[in-house]
């Protein structure tokens, strides 16, 4: 599992077996749902602790933000493959769910694979599709899990929160030290403008 190859097949793997295989509750009942999703999330603990994918990096991840990464790579993979496999098809609304699917693939692929550039635009993307929800379809509903967008919400946070861990706030951050005059020194804390890359 230490081989970023392997521990990518087992994620994507499990994923196919938990949306397509075994993992369906109809199909292979709730143990082989519940065990899909472990496996992957398994899986994409090591992919993204390995820190193979930029050898340059020297920062520490937490298990915070591997876990925050690698459970919402879980699930806009698992919400996103059905829209990108049925096409974008004629209609217009056909169009749309077929880019919120791929947005939704893509910005959970960068969370697992992708660097900081890239994991901030996935993010960021993702934080897009998830407020389009909130206020084009659970709005009216109220806060409440269900039709509401209580879910979605939680969702965006998150999605936030690992936009300003890869470095998503450095734009402020710089507007400050336009305005004071000051050193935007991040590097020290470990947060955002830092040049290490993961």
């Amino acid at each position: 599992m230490n081989k970023p190859i392997i521990s990518f097949t087992v994620f994507i793997f499990a994923m196919w077996q938990h949306i397509y295989g075994q993992g369906q509750i109809e199909q292979g009942g709730p143990w082989w749902n519940f065990a899909s999703v472990i496996i992957a999330l398994w899986a994409s603990v090591w992919l993204i602790s390995t820190k193979a994918w930029n050898k340059q990096s020297n920062r520490s991840l937490s298990m915070l933000e591997i876990l925050s990464r690698g459970v919402l790579a879980i699930v806009f993979v698992k919400h996103g493959i059905g829209k990108v496999l049925s096409g974008p098809g004629s209609s217009d609304s056909q169009e749309i769910m077929f880019l919120v699917g791929l947005i939704e693939v893509g910005g959970a692929l960068t969370m697992l694979i992708g660097p900081r550039g890239l994991r901030m635009l996935g993010s960021l993307g993702l934080s897009a599709i998830m407020l389009g929800a909130i206020f084009r379809v659970h709005f009216e509903a109220g806060y409440s899990m269900g039709s509401g967008w209580e879910y979605q919400f939680l969702l965006l946070v998150l999605c936030w929160q690992l936009y300003v861990q890869a470095g998503g706030w450095c734009l402020v951050n710089r507007l400050q030290k336009i305005t004071q005059n000051n050193n935007c020194d991040c590097t020290k804390n470990g947060d955002c403008c830092s040049s290490e890359e993961v």
